[in-house]
């Protein structure tokens, strides 16, 4: 994916879950050198002509996107899949190297066991395990600044 700037406690509301928190957002329309900003505050470094993965969505209106991540999504994800783990362990699927190791290290029915348990946690959630990243617009003043977000509506959402 490469790298992404950060803007932080962008406050946008979860789509998923409706958790009104700030949010960090990461963004492709700068120098990509993990920078970090904060909402509001920092004047963010944007390169108008980078146009790749939809990253500048209008120059003239100041408009870029990004890509939000729900922490309270992200805790959910995460303790899935510590329970699909601890499942196949309870069942003994789970096949360690000799003194152990890491998941995927590990295999299941000789596959990676890592990847075995992504698919499950795809699975759990409908064909989409990265339930804490939604996409949003952000919109800059005249000086770069993150004034405005809100949430980027895909046609197929509103036509379902």
């Amino acid at each position: 994916m490469g790298m992404f700037d950060t803007i932080y406690n962008v406050p946008v509301k979860c789509p998923r879950c409706g958790d009104s928190g700030p949010k960090s957002v990461q963004i492709k329309s700068g120098p990509q050198n993990l920078s970090a900003y904060e909402f509001g505050k920092d004047e963010i470094e944007i390169d108008w002509t980078y146009e790749y993965y939809g990253s500048i969505i209008d120059e003239d209106k100041r408009i870029i996107r990004g890509i939000a991540t729900c922490e309270k999504c992200k805790e959910e994800t995460n303790k899935k899949m510590d329970d699909l783990i601890n499942d196949a362990k309870k069942k003994g699927e789970i096949k360690a190297p000799e003194g152990g190791g890491y998941l995927f290290q590990c295999e299941i029915d000789g596959k990676s066991a890592l990847g075995v348990m992504l698919k499950r946690l795809d699975e759990a959630y409908d064909g989409n395990r990265n339930i804490e990243l939604f996409e949003v617009t952000i919109w800059l003043n005249e000086k770069n600044m993150p004034i405005a977000v809100d949430h980027i509506v895909k046609l197929n959402d509103i036509i379902e």
